[in-house]
């Protein structure tokens, strides 16, 4: 090690190379321009969100065609005291992340999940126990994700949604200058 007070080493090969990029892209409305995004779930409570992103994006109706996917969160959720509930709740989010993990998906790049709020706080309540095993089950795949270049985020919602914000942060997460930030559940003011 000669006088060097330390080493670091980063081994590229064990990760894609899209981790160590920082292309600085210009993050505004053409950025969408090209994406085909899918949307999993009930969208009638985002429909805000979803006509702003459709004004510059295509909205596909299949994970297939996809470029990007955008997981909203449950709207059907169980009652909070059962048991069922945990495991509907945690269904809901495992089977959208499998759908985007198949062959038929390789041209998705994106998967941005909205969570419920206070979905990375510990709880006794079943769908909230679920929500937090979902924040650390989308933690654990965005560390799959940037292996093989899928980057996967996750988004605490507000209890009071500013969907400008949310568009705003969309709209980075989509861009490549935030293929760095993985592993980590983007919360948002309370």
């Amino acid at each position: 090690m000669g006088n060097k007070l330390y080493s670091i080493e980063i081994k590229k090969s064990s990760c894609n190379k899209a981790i160590f990029d920082y292309p600085c892209q210009t993050v505004d409305d053409k950025l969408l321009q090209n994406r085909r995004i899918f949307f999993v779930g009930d969208s009638d409570d985002f429909s805000e969100l979803i006509n702003k992103l459709n004004a510059n994006a295509s909205i596909v109706k299949s994970a297939s065609e996809a470029t990007d996917i955008i997981i909203l969160p449950n709207v059907k959720r169980a009652e909070k005291s059962f048991i069922e509930g945990y495991y509907q709740e945690l269904a809901y989010y495992h089977d959208a992340c499998c759908e985007y993990l198949t062959p038929a998906c390789n041209n998705v790049h994106n998967m941005i999940v909205l969570l419920p709020p206070h979905s990375t706080e510990y709880s006794t309540h079943y769908s909230q126990m679920a929500d937090y095993a979902t924040s650390c089950y989308i933690d654990g795949l965005s560390k799959h994700g940037a292996r093989i270049g899928k980057f996967v985020y996750g988004i605490e919602l507000a209890e009071d949604m500013d969907y400008k914000s949310l568009y705003d942060i969309i709209l980075y997460l989509l861009s490549s200058n935030s293929n760095h930030m993985i592993c980590d559940i983007i919360k948002l003011d309370r």
